[in-house]
């Protein structure tokens, strides 16, 4: 008899049941007592099934579903095509180097023998041979226990995640590789991984719902901040010396959250500050935002920039009530104020108008700080606080010291951040004062001539508290 080839159809009877079958099935379940056709090149030949185990040598195992376990357990699936069992995940990395399934498989066909073929077909797509596996043979038991392979060949050259989809026989295994470039395994943690001291404002750590951590104020620009929080991570499994490595999901915001990449501690933990740097420096109050992400879990980090430490308002920033009586506030159109007179020597006054300044960043307890850039410190104005919403109240003051001689026209040229005012005050060395009659008596010359107060002389006087300047 010819020897049978790989390709070969066969129609095979058994137990007076005709049945068509290809080799790759045949030779996993043909038994002994067979009788087969065989069809090649048009001639019909017979052939049983002991010849055709005797001209093949032993046949390769060919498992059901129920004819694999795995320890520990797969992640999922039942082994069908539609449903294949799920390996867990592996990270290996760098590039070019190989990997073991987590999970032992053992497959134990019913009626198995030592030394029968144990061959595995890769069904993967856009993985190259990574997911290829050696042939095996059965065990004295009829058994074949082992570990899936991966191989990065040809080394890949950025991160990717393969999938490999593996069959035996009627089973079929899904197994996910995450092919990384760098030596060392990035941590991946979990929001129920990570905690903080104290708590997150608010959030569970997902992408629609970020920890959300308390906002901070820096000062000056070119400044640095890190967050109130402090930080654990801990991954389940993570061991000392693996990567910590942040990614910067902000928008607007440059450069200033991007966190230093460092390593876990002995402990497999990862415990810190986030950190933010007002790179390049920010010229205006500003609210930055930073959405950062690590593995699966989410942050959001507010940080109100501001370029001094003190307000600096633009003209847009403040109003007057009344109303300036010109001017933009520029410096060379500054917001002139109502003149004002103040007597005598050595008095003070204050602007008609109230000044109010708003902040941009909204921050309460900033400094309001004066400039006098001319009138000397007659116009030095105390320095004074923002109250809630950012918001500082008050009227500009002027102090005649020291004493003004003679009477005098000061102008103040005053500023307050990148806004300029012009205030005239007319000062007054001496007070015009008018006298102030106390007390005035009428007295007869002679009281004893009747009738009284007629026809008679009197004797007025009167007295002054102030004789005044008239």
């Amino acid at each position: 008899m010819a020897d049978l080839q790989a390709g070969d159809k066969f129609i095979v009877n058994r137990g007076d049941t005709v049945q068509k079958t290809e080799a790759v099935e045949l030779m996993a379940t043909i038994q002994d007592s067979d009788w087969l056709l065989v069809n090649r090149a048009d001639a019909v030949k017979k052939i049983s099934g002991a010849d055709v185990k005797n001209s093949f040598g032993k046949s390769p195992i060919y498992p059901e579903s129920d004819e694999i376990t795995s320890t520990p357990g797969f992640e999922g699936g039942t082994g069908t095509e539609a449903d294949p069992f799920i390996l867990k995940t592996i990270d290996v990395r760098p590039g070019g180097a190989t990997g073991f399934s987590v999970e032992e498989l053992r497959i134990a066909v019913a009626g198995g023998t030592e030394g029968q073929p144990v061959n595995w077909t890769d069904n993967s797509t856009g993985a190259g041979n990574r997911f290829t596996q050696p042939s095996g043979i059965t065990g004295p038991d009829g058994a074949w226990v082992g570990r899936l392979l991966y191989t990065d060949v040809p080394a890949t050259t950025s991160d990717i995640d393969y999938v490999g989809k593996l069959q035996i026989g009627d089973v079929h295994i899904q197994w996910t590789v995450h092919q990384g470039i760098d030596p060392v395994r990035p941590i991946d943690p979990a929001p129920d991984e990570v905690t903080a001291v104290p708590d997150f404002v608010s959030g569970n750590g997902t992408q629609a719902d970020p920890y959300v951590l308390n906002p901070i104020l820096v000062a000056p620009k070119g400044n640095s901040g890190q967050s109130v929080q402090v930080i654990t991570i801990a991954e389940d499994g993570a061991s000392a010396g693996e990567l910590v490595r942040w990614i910067d999901n902000s928008i607007g915001a440059g450069d200033r959250f991007a966190q230093p990449e460092t390593l876990t501690d002995a402990d497999g933990k990862w415990v810190g500050h986030l950190l933010y740097q007002d790179t390049p420096p920010t010229d205006d109050d500003e609210i930055y935002t930073g959405d950062l992400q690590i593995g699966e879990v989410h942050f959001r980090w507010q940080v109100t920039q501001l370029p001094s430490t003190d307000v600096r308002p633009d003209p847009d920033d403040i109003t007057a009530s009344p109303n300036f009586q010109s001017g933009s506030g520029t410096v060379d159109d500054p917001y002139v104020l109502e003149s004002i007179e103040v007597k005598p020597a050595g008095a003070s006054g204050v602007s008609v108008e109230t000044l109010t300044i708003t902040a941009k960043s909204g921050v309460e307890g900033l400094p309001v700080l004066w400039s006098v850039n001319s009138g000397g410190d007659r116009f030095a104005q105390p320095s004074g606080l923002t109250g809630p919403g950012g918001v500082w109240s008050g009227k500009l003051i002027y102090t005649d010291t020291p004493e003004s001689g003679s009477d005098q026209t000061y102008v103040g040229v005053l500023q307050v951040g990148e806004v300029y005012f012009s205030w005239t005050v007319e000062q007054i060395a001496s007070a015009t004062i008018p006298p102030v009659l106390t007390n005035v008596s009428l007295v007869e010359s002679n009281p004893d001539a009747d009738p009284r107060f007629t026809d008679q002389s009197f004797v007025a006087s009167s007295s002054l508290s102030e004789e005044g300047t008239p």
